[in-house]
């Protein structure tokens, strides 16, 4: 840094202490944390990061200046989502962005969650293949005087293509098949029990509860 910047904007004389998920501290955790605070108070700032400011104790709240920050833009975590894949050389099918927004609510936390953990069950199932394929050429006999070789494939160092049934698989989201089955069930023509009764049991079979069902928009 230059003189000039350093003149114009002096290095604080205290260190910055952050915190995450303060919210998740006990009360008397909290209560000791305010002794803390109250202590170094000239020589140190806090920064607790919270998702429920109604879970820290008022005392501490009450010594806080509150920032509150909104979810990205749309663009700006569509964005950030490509530039993630390119980085690390994930292949997407297209709507797989659009999926990861929705399910993950506009968290963009989430949604690089569940593009880390699809990435790396396409790796492994990727790897799986891989393998599986070099096992069966290895057992290939050349020559009867020759000696034998064996021939393996390197083992691949980039994963599948993840798709956006993978992403509605990690995140628990019910397929839109399945909703439009059971949505054409309730609006059929004469007594509609059975039918609706039938999806209803393929739905639980599947492992979807009735919570999912009901939040699906």
């Amino acid at each position: 840094m230059s003189k000039e910047y350093l003149q114009q904007y002096p290095c604080p004389n205290f260190k910055i202490i952050i915190l995450d998920e303060a919210d998740s501290l006990t009360q008397d955790a909290q209560s000791a944390l305010r002794r803390t605070m109250e202590l170094y108070s000239k020589v140190t700032r806090f920064c607790l990061c919270c998702n429920y400011v109604s879970r820290i104790i008022d005392p501490l709240a009450s010594r806080c200046s509150k920032f509150r920050f909104k979810s990205l833009d749309g663009g700006d975590a569509a964005a950030r989502l490509k530039e993630i894949m390119k980085a690390e050389g994930v292949a997407c099918e297209d709507g797989v962005v659009e999926k990861l927004l929705h399910t993950s609510e506009g968290d963009l936390r989430r949604a690089i969650t569940y593009l880390q953990s699809a990435h790396r069950l396409t790796s492994a199932m990727s790897s799986a293949s891989t393998n599986g394929h070099a096992s069966k050429r290895k057992s290939k006999v050349v020559s009867d005087d020759d000696e034998d070789e064996e021939m393996s494939d390197a083992p691949s160092t980039t994963g599948g293509t993840v798709t956006v049934k993978i992403i509605e698989e990690i995140a628990g989201v019910i397929p839109p098949a399945t909703i439009d089955e059971l949505a054409s069930a309730m609006q059929g023509k004469g007594p509609v029990y059975n039918s609706v009764a039938r999806c209803v049991e393929n739905i639980v079979m599947d492992g979807w509860s009735a919570n999912q069902l009901l939040q699906v928009r």
